[in-house]
Order: structure tokens, then C-alpha cells, then sequence
């Protein structure tokens, strides 16, 4: 199924909603008319990217700290 200028192809339903919407309110409004078992499961994986994405801001402050240190022994002589 291919939505009009949206680019989409859904393998799923939780696909299909993605390509459906496009701003937080939008996404609010098609998780109410979730059912329990799909709105848990799209939960899950909220928490699975919240955890990646925490996790990824932390390796990226650790590597710009570290590049930090290298770039100010590079200009010191070091």
C-alpha cells in the first residue's frame, strides 16, 4: 500500500501509522485508537529508543571530551 506523497511503503500497521503522521499531536491522536496489546508493544520499543538514544548522547559527550583533550595537546605541543 503506497500513501500519496509520503514516500511510504508499511510493512506493518505500526508502519502505516508512522507514514500517517507526522507531528506529536498526531501521533497522540492514532495511539488512543491503539489497542491495549499494540499500544504496549509500541511502548516497549519508545523505551528501547529512549535507551538508545540516552545511550548514544553519553558516547557522544564521552568522544567530543576525548577529542577535546587531544585537539588541546595538539595546540599546547604536547
Amino acid at each position: 500500500m503506497r500513501f500519496p506523497g509520503r514516500g511510504c511503503l508499511p510493512a506493518s500497521a505500526k508502519e502505516v501509522i508512522l507514514c500517517l503522521v507526522n507531528t506529536p499531536a498526531e501521533i497522540e491522536h492514532a495511539m488512543e485508537k491503539l489497542p491495549t496489546d499494540e499500544l504496549l508493544e509500541v511502548a516497549a520499543w519508545l523505551d528501547d529508543y529512549r535507551t538508545l538514544i540516552q545511550s548514544s548522547e553519553s558516547l557522544f559527550q564521552q568522544l567530543d571530551a576525548e577529542e577535546g583533550d587531544v585537539a588541546g595537546q595538539q595546540c599546547l605541543g604536547e
